[in-house]
């Protein structure tokens, strides 16, 4: 049902679902792209518009075999390791994805610290040309913008 309201609207990319504070049911969250993911307990997360998206996805794969650390890491109740990928490729909040394949646990979010237990695997997010050179010009423009005020 969640994913069929997702179909139906343009800009929802990915939906989860959580189970009601009392017990008898669950509720539909829609997210767009650009939202990030939100760790709820007992959160069901559904990718399908995300999957069908063909753009490609760049990572930094070496060094990830230790679980990446810290508070902004989640959990996020996916047990494939693709859709562990997609998910983290397209969630702008997203920087680094991990996935254990013997326990099917995907992280994600933020984190510079991957020295955990081992038996990980997964990327950091690098960023395309078209985002570089966008990055590359907003920090001109800023730069521009700090020298015409004196500071």
């Amino acid at each position: 049902q969640c994913n069929a309201r997702c179909q139906e609207c343009a800009t929802c990319k990915r939906w989860f679902v959580v189970p009601e504070d009392d017990g008898n049911g669950m509720r539909c969250y829609l997210r767009t792209a650009n939202a990030g993911y939100l760790p709820l307990p007992g959160a069901k997360l559904g990718l399908d518009k995300m999957c069908e998206k063909k753009d490609e996805l760049f990572f930094k794969r070496e060094n990830m075999e230790r679980r990446c650390q810290g508070d902004l890491m989640y959990e996020t109740g996916i047990v494939d390791a693709k859709e562990c990928e997609v998910l983290c490729g397209h969630d702008k909040g997203c920087h680094v994805f991990q996935f254990h394949d013997a326990r099917k646990i995907c992280i994600a979010g933020q984190s510079f610290d991957c020295t955990g237990e081992a038996g990980w695997a997964g990327g950091i997010k690098q960023l395309t040309a078209k985002e570089e050179m966008k990055l590359m010009c907003d920090n001109f423009d800023r730069a521009s913008d700090l020298q015409k005020s004196g500071k």
